[in-house]
């Protein structure tokens, strides 16, 4: 229960960082995408199944506030959430290269899909500006961010995990 509450937590104050501080940041428009630092995070250190939660609930929150389909980037971060749960075996509480590189390749998956649902299917073609203008500084400021808030949502879940361990 406790973990429920920490990763619920985690996503309204990523999400609240990502709508309402990261914007004053932003570069050429682009915000790090903070929940997918949660997702993919959250998919490595705990697996496949809380992965697609935490995916599924940070995108729904997303849908509800911003999309003009919903469900498109609950069902997206879902798809992530539970592709990153799959590295979830090579978890080691001081490794931060697997889950930075998780974040990299879940937000580059995440912008493919996302291009072609909203994109490609009404027949916008151009993937070469789309990928230059926003999949490429979106994916590198959000490595950037993860490098930082990894750290902390790590330190979160190990102080979590050595207390359940003492209690037992």
């Amino acid at each position: 229960m406790i973990r429920f509450l920490l990763i619920l937590i985690e996503v309204i104050v990523c999400f609240l960082l990502q709508t309402a501080v990261f914007p004053a940041f932003a570069f050429a428009g682009i915000v790090p995408d903070l929940l997918m630092i949660i997702t993919a995070g959250n998919a490595y250190m705990r697996g496949r199944v809380t992965g697609m939660l935490t995916g599924l609930a940070c995108g729904l929150l997303i849908d509800c506030c911003y999309g003009s389909i919903i469900g498109l980037c609950g069902l997206l971060y879902m798809v992530t959430g539970y592709l990153c749960g799959y590295a979830a075996r090579f978890y080691a509480g001081d490794d931060y290269t697997i889950p930075i590189l998780l974040t990299a390749a879940g937000e580059f998956l995440y912008c493919i899909m996302y291009y072609v649902a909203e994109y490609l299917l009404r027949g916008q073609l151009h993937i070469g500006a789309y990928f230059m203008q926003i999949i490429l500084p979106k994916t590198l400021y959000t490595v950037v961010a993860a490098v930082f808030i990894y750290r902390i949502i790590n330190r979160l879940h190990l102080r979590l995990w050595s207390r359940e361990h003492k209690e037992e």
